[in-house]
């Protein structure tokens, strides 16, 4: 099983995200940290389960909810690097991009 390191961006994206849909509506937004949670638990087991996107990184859709995890696996390191849980609506090309 491989280690997950979360970047600062995808820290604040799933705070963001978290808290969007908790204002909006109670309980909707402990569904979305379930979800990813499931999502991630997925990940650690199997990092090449999901599609490869370019030569570096892979993404990972979540069911229910707009968003993908775009990570990094790292195999001598036994560890999968979270650059983004990035929101589908988003320009594509700002998924590699720092904020």
């Amino acid at each position: 099983m491989y280690d997950l390191v979360f970047s600062s961006r995808a820290e604040a994206e799933f705070i963001e995200a978290f808290y969007w849909y908790e204002e909006r509506t109670s309980g909707v937004g402990r569904k979305f940290e379930q979800i990813v949670d499931q999502q991630l638990q997925l990940l650690k087991e199997n990092p090449f389960l999901f599609q490869e996107i370019n030569s570096t990184y892979r993404e990972c859709v979540l069911p229910v909810f707009p968003f993908v995890i775009v990570y990094k696996c790292y195999l001598e390191r036994n560890e999968i690097i979270i650059l983004s849980i990035f929101h589908a609506a988003q320009n594509p090309k700002d998924k590699f991009t720092k904020k």
